[in-house]
C-alpha cells in the first residue's frame, strides 16, 4: 500500500467494518436483508446515495454511489453479502460469528468470502470521499445478494443495466489480479430403472444406481478432455459431480437416480454445444432408459418364479391354498377385492406386500406370531404407512402403475415407515 494513502486509511477501519458484518449471518437461510440494511445505514452515513434493490422478499440487493465533481470514467467495487452455510457448527474451533483475531487472523463465516473485500472496498471509497478534493466520474458500490447459489443477485444489476466503464470483484484471488472468470453452468441428468424386490436382482436388472454409474464413468471421460483444453486467462474448463441421489430403500432395485453437475466453461464455449455433448454422453443401453422406463413399469405378468416365492410365503402350494380359503371365509369384500386387484397387476413387488400381509394375518388367526400389520410406528399423520396393509392399498391405487411420481411417493413414504416385512 502506496505509505502515503496507507497513512490515512486505518486498517483497524476495515477490520472493525468485517467484523461487524461477519457477525451477521446472511446464509440462504438468514438471507442478506440485516446485513444490507447494516450497510444501508453505514454508508448514509458516509454521505455516499444508497438503496436496497429487492430480489426476493428479505433478500436485497445493496447498491451506493459516490459521485464525481464531473462526468468521466466510472468503476465499480463488486461484492456479495450472501456466504455459504455454516455447516456442521462442532467441527468449528469457535463461533462462526465470532469475527475473533488470533494470530493477526480475522476468523469467521464470510471473513474471506467475502466480507473482508466489502469492508476494504467501503473503506476505499470513504478516502477517495474525504481525501481526494476533485475527481470526474462515478464510483458504484453493488453488494448482491445469493452469489453462491443462483447468482439471482448479479442477474438483477444486469436487468437493471447498472453500468460501469470497469469493475473490481473483491472475490479471493489470493492477492492476484485475475482479468476473467468462468463460466457456470448448473443441471441435472437422471437415468432410470425397474423397480422390484431386492429378491428379484441379478446381473440383468435394470438397476437406476447401476445406470448411473455407466454415466458417471462416461462422466468422468469428458473431465479429462476438459483438462486438455487451455484458456491463457482462465485456464481449463471443468466438470464436476457434486449431489447424487437414487433409489428409495435398501432392499429394492432402484428405479430412479439423479447427479447434480457443475460445469465451469471458458468464454469461447457455447452453451448449446455443451448439452449437445452430454447428451450424446450416456452409452447406448441408456439412451433410450426413459422409454424403458415407462415401457417395464406398465402392468405384467408374474414369473412362474415369482409365483413360487409367493406361495413360500405361506410355506408352499399347501399353505397358499390353505391361507387363501381362510381369507375367503374371514376378510369383507374390500380387502378380497384389494388384493386379487394387486395380484393382477402382476407387478413382483407389489404382490409381495399383498401376500406378506395376508400371511401376517392368517398366521395371527392360528396363534402364530405373524407379527401382525402394525410395524412399531401407529402415527397417524399421513407421513407413515402404519401397516402392511397400508402398503398393499398405496400399491393398488391405479396411479400406482401410470404416474412415476406417485409411485415415487409411495417408496418415499414406505422408507419413513418402520412396516416389518
Amino acid at each position: 500500500m502506496n505509505s502515503d494513502i496507507k497513512s490515512k486509511i486505518k486498517e483497524e477501519e476495515i477490520t472493525n467494518l468485517a467484523q461487524e458484518l461477519i457477525k451477521i449471518p446472511s446464509d440462504e437461510t438468514a438471507g442478506e436483508k440485516e446485513v444490507c440494511e447494516y450497510l444501508e445505514s453505514y454508508l448514509k452515513s458516509l454521505g455516499m446515495k444508497v438503496r436496497l434493490q429487492e430480489v426476493l422478499p428479505n433478500r436485497p440487493n445493496i447498491i451506493a454511489e459516490v459521485i464525481g465533481d464531473e462526468v468521466g470514467k466510472s468503476i465499480m467495487f463488486n461484492g456479495h453479502v450472501d456466504t455459504v452455510p455454516v455447516g456442521d457448527i462442532k467441527k468449528w474451533s469457535m463461533d462462526p460469528y465470532s469475527a475473533i483475531i488470533k494470530d493477526n487472523k480475522l476468523f469467521g463465516r464470510g471473513s474471506t468470502d467475502m466480507k473482508g473485500a466489502i469492508a476494504s472496498m467501503i473503506i476505499a471509497m470513504k478516502f477517495i470521499m474525504n481525501n481526494v478534493e476533485k475527481f470526474n466520474g462515478k464510483i458504484i458500490f453493488t453488494g448482491v445478494m445469493a452469489e453462491e447459489t443462483t447468482g439471482l443477485g448479479t442477474q438483477k444489476i444486469v436487468e437493471e443495466n447498472i453500468k460501469t466503464d470497469m469493475a473490481v470483484v473483491g472475490e479471493p484471488s489470493d492477492e492476484k489480479i485475475y482479468r476473467a472468470h468462468k463460466g457456470t453452468m448448473w443441471f441435472n441428468l437422471s437415468t432410470y430403472g425397474k423397480l422390484e424386490h431386492s429378491s428379484e436382482s441379478n446381473s440383468e436388472s435394470n438397476n437406476a444406481i447401476i445406470n448411473m454409474m455407466k454415466l458417471i464413468m462416461e462422466i468422468n471421460e469428458i473431465s479429462k478432455e476438459l483438462e486438455t483444453i487451455e484458456n491463457n486467462l482462465v485456464g481449463h474448463p471443468s466438470i464436476n459431480i457434486g449431489l447424487i441421489d437414487g433409489g428409495t430403500k435398501q432392499n429394492m432395485i432402484a428405479d430412479s437416480c439423479r447427479i447434480s453437475i457443475d460445469r465451469r466453461t471458458l468464454p469461447e464455449e457455447k452453451t448449446d454445444e455443451i448439452l449437445d455433448k452430454l447428451q450424446k454422453t450416456a452409452p447406448g443401453d441408456l439412451a433410450q432408459a426413459y422409454l424403458q422406463y415407462r415401457q417395464q413399469n406398465q402392468p405384467q405378468q408374474l414369473t412362474d418364479s415369482n409365483i413360487t416365492e409367493l406361495k413360500g410365503i405361506a410355506g408352499g402350494e399347501k399353505g397358499y391354498g390353505e391361507m387363501l380359503q381362510w381369507a375367503e371365509k374371514n376378510l369383507n369384500k374390500q380387502e378380497i377385492d384389494m388384493f386379487d386387484q394387486v395380484m393382477e397387476k402382476g407387478d413382483p413387488l407389489a404382490a409381495f406386500f399383498a401376500v406378506r400381509s395376508l400371511a401376517y394375518r392368517w398366521e395371527d388367526s392360528r396363534g402364530v406370531d405373524g407379527r401382525m400389520l402394525t410395524g412399531t410406528s401407529p402415527k397417524s399423520d399421513g407421513s407413515q404407512f402404519r401397516s402392511q396393509a397400508e402398503v398393499v392399498q398405496a400399491m393398488s391405487d391405479p396411479r400406482y402403475d401410470r404416474d412415476s411420481a406417485y409411485r415415487q411417493d409411495v417408496m418415499k413414504k414406505l422408507e419413513r415407515s418402520n412396516v416389518n416385512f
